[in-house]
């Protein structure tokens, strides 16, 4: 009887072993018919890889008590397996590199537009395998472990797969990729015609959303006319392709060291002198822009670019006002937050992710753009690099001994709106964090004599919603500087913008006069027009005219066709 169950047992092992390698078989025929499969296939692969790997899982816990002898099957089992894999997984990482679009779109990069970055080589290293199925993963380790082998190969694919959906003309060498913008990625290129390095940044998607598509084309044509040492170069814009369905932009700016941003969270210190230079060469760009007729509206650190010899250049003017006109030259309505409240529509159904990355950091906004006032004057660039003076000051090792201490100034996470049935104590006890309450904590809750500038009574009773405090005593937060320094700082970051210092008083103010030279104050700026009215909406094919019209400034044989060119008599009538 015994013998006959070991027969039995046996008859029954070998069966099995044939079901398995008829599986393995099966299995193995498949994995190299999708090696060989269209895009759509292998999205499906991923979405199964996916079910698998979660299926994986769940079979692990259950692997846990299973006994020894299972244990061994499946030992004996993977060298089989593994053999399996690696005929398929190495067609999969072939493909997985050789797709640029992945490549580019999954990079980590920083939200700097600077040339003080990673090489390439860590720009490389950085694509992110999140979006790849595990099967893939496990694919394009086993194909790196080869290339290694075969003196690293496959690192260079993975770097030209990064550049390769880039479409710009010979004349551009692509390096690498260096950072990422609001709308899109910047490469670090040279440019052969000039011999210098430059930034491309390419805008993706760009007519998906025609608000943020008018802020790019604001963003240009304001460039295209701010010709000054201290705002960043608009170099080239590049012809697309296709003149009447581009849906992507390549624009060639110039390139700095670096930005605050990145200066402060560095692990150096400042001198003072330095931090004296910075100022005044940011003064120095503000009066510039405000004599062209433009308010910046989001002066921060990450958009003032900054050179080794102390030279600051302001970027990203896709919030930037004009004022073009005799009666506003010193007050503007904004139309800007009721386009955030704007409901979503056939252009803008992304307008609440969009709009995240632009008005996420209220920490160097002036309270009157919180407190959605309509009218507010150029001082809300002054608010701004009162901000950015303060974490210039935390520089210094004498206030802020160690850099992973640096903080901005007013660093809230939220702002209430002003909505009167929802204001109350309990709301305003609970919001330590509101951008209002931490600006409070610092110069202290408005005056009578402020709030008499307020028109608004909603907007009144809600600052009243806070409780009255003083403000910090900021010789104590910054002890090393003179009281003129001091003085500049809170002249700054008033409440009421009406007594806020102005460009020409900061510029001449004592703290800053053994870096003053007054012949560089002398601008011949003239105010900027618009070839488009800033407060109006524009169609796609609107704005696709006036994109093509500033690309032929830099291309004048650009012919525009016939079907946008019916806009001609509309726009560049005053320009």
């Amino acid at each position: 009887m015994l013998k006959k169950k070991k027969e039995l047992s046996s008859a029954d092992g070998e069966e099995k072993n044939v079901k398995k390698k008829n599986s393995i078989a099966v299995k193995s025929a498949c994995l190299r018919k999708k090696g060989n499969t269209s895009t759509e296939a292998t999205d499906g692969e991923e979405k199964a890889a996916k079910g698998d790997h979660v299926k994986g899982k769940t079979q692990g816990g259950a692997a846990k008590q299973c006994t020894i002898v299972e244990r061994k099957k499946s030992e004996r089992g993977k060298e089989k397996r593994v053999a399996m894999s690696e005929v398929a997984t190495s067609e999969v990482a072939t493909s997985e590199v050789a797709t640029s679009e992945a490549a580019t779109s999954d990079v980590a990069a920083s939200d700097v537009t600077t040339s003080e970055v990673a090489p390439s080589k860590v720009a490389a290293s950085k694509v992110a395998p999140s979006k790849v199925a595990p099967s893939k993963v496990a694919a394009s380790k086993a194909a790196a472990s080869k290339a290694a082998a075969q003196g690293g190969d496959e690192k260079i694919n993975i770097k030209e797969a990064i550049i390769k959906n880039v479409k710009v003309p010979d004349n551009y060498e692509i390096k690498h990729l260096i950072g990422r913008g609001s709308y899109g990625y910047v490469y670090l290129a040279y440019d052969r015609s000039t011999k210098k390095n430059v930034a491309i940044k390419k805008v993706n998607r760009m007519f998906e959303d025609l608000i943020d598509c008018k802020r790019i084309l604001r963003e240009i044509t304001i460039l295209n006319r701010l010709k000054s040492n201290y705002i960043i170069r608009l170099r080239d814009l590049i012809i697309p392709e296709d003149l009447l369905q581009f849906d992507e932009l390549y624009i060639v700016l110039e390139i700095a060291d670096s930005d605050l941003k990145k200066l402060f969270k560095t692990p150096i210190y400042l001198t003072e002198e330095h931090v004296k230079t910075i100022l005044y060469n940011l003064l120095l760009g503000e009066k510039y822009i405000h004599e062209s007729g433009i308010i910046h509206r989001d002066l921060k650190p990450a958009n003032c670019l900054l050179n080794q010899d102390c030279s600051v250049k302001i970027c990203d003017f896709g919030l930037a006002r004009t004022i073009n006109c005799e009666n506003d030259i010193h007050i503007v309505q904004d139309l800007e937050e009721k386009e955030e409240n704007e409901e979503p529509g056939p252009h803008n159904k992304n307008l609440k992710k969009q709009l995240t990355s632009h008005v996420v950091t209220r920490w160097y906004r002036a309270p009157e753009l919180i407190l959605l006032q309509e009218n507010y004057t150029n001082s809300i660039d002054i608010w701004s690099t009162g901000c950015i003076f303060a974490e210039l000051l935390n520089m210094l090792e004498s206030h802020v001994n160690n850099p992973t201490n640096r903080f901005p100034l007013f660093p809230g996470s939220s702002c209430f709106p002003l909505s009167p049935d929802h204001n109350s104590k309990k709301v305003h006890e609970k919001s330590n964090r509101d951008q209002l309450n931490i600006i409070f904590n610092v110069i202290g809750t408005p005056s009578e004599e402020d709030l008499k500038s307020i028109k608004k009574d909603d907007v009144i009773r809600y600052i009243k919603l806070f409780p009255p405090r003083e403000g910090i005593d900021f010789k104590k937060k910054f002890p090393s500087i003179s009281e003129e320094g001091i003085d500049l700082l809170q002249s700054m970051l008033r409440f009421n913008a009406k007594n806020r210092i102005t460009i020409d008083s900061a510029l001449s103010h004592p703290y800053l006069k053994d870096v003053r030279k007054t012949k560089l104050e002398s601008f011949t700026a003239s105010k900027i027009i618009l070839p488009f009215d800033d407060w109006m909406m524009l169609s796609e094919t609107q704005l696709r005219y006036i994109f093509l019209k500033e690309i032929q400034s830099f291309h004048p044989e650009l012919v525009i066709p016939p079907k946008l060119s019916v806009h001609e008599g509309t726009f560049y009538n005053d320009v």
